[in-house]
């Protein structure tokens, strides 16, 4: 129902400039349903929106007169409307990767590249229900580096960072595509085996 508002608006816009005598400005307001679409319905829609007011208008124009200006003016709204779809789609597409980039960031541990406890949480609700759903195991793993305090004392937090940097590319390395691996707290990390019983983990 709401993909339909911007072709029914451009429709009215039409019917309306149709109805209007003599020339004005109204053509300007296509500008808002192609906004519309070209922001929540992609690039598909943007094309779709943008063929639309070219026949819409194109019909608005041919019922106004046979003048042969009316092809100039169809064609400068349509590189009106074809350049704000373009342009809104590319920024609309480019805010959703942000988006998804952000939102993928605030899962991940900076530091080690594995989940983070939030990740790992979210991760594991998913996991427990198809396992539920398929009745197949799930084990997980839980631990902490032994004597971390005493690397951070001795050699520095740098030289803690890189161990901790460390293990988290080995986890990665060695885990299975399907494993889970996060880091849940400061030294403290944690595995989610699917289809793993007490003898796989």
């Amino acid at each position: 129902a709401l993909a339909a508002l911007g072709p029914l608006g451009a429709a009215l816009i039409a019917a309306s400039l149709a109805t209007t005598e003599g020339h004005g400005d109204g053509a300007v307001l296509y500008i808002w349903p192609v906004l519309w679409v070209s922001y929540f319905f992609g690039r598909r829609g943007s094309a779709l929106i943008v063929a639309w007011v070219g026949v819409v208008h194109a019909l608005a124009l041919l019922s106004l007169s046979t003048n042969p200006a009316g092809i100039d003016r169809w064609l400068d709204v349509m590189v009106t409307v074809g350049i704000v779809a373009a342009v809104v789609e590319y920024l609309a597409e480019h805010n959703r990767r942000l988006v998804a980039s952000l939102s993928a960031e605030a899962r991940v541990d900076k530091l080690t590249g594995v989940l983070n406890r939030r990740g790992f949480d979210e991760r594991v609700e998913l996991e427990l229900e198809r396992s539920c759903r398929e009745r197949s195991p799930v084990a997980m793993v839980s631990f902490d580096i032994d004597h971390f305090k005493r690397v951070n004392d001795e050699w520095g937090h740098d030289a803690g960072d890189r161990v901790l940097a460390r293990l988290g590319s080995v986890l990665q390395a060695e885990s299975r595509g399907t494993d889970v691996v996060a880091r849940v707290g400061g030294e403290e990390f944690a595995a989610l085996l699917p289809d793993s019983g007490i003898d796989g983990a």
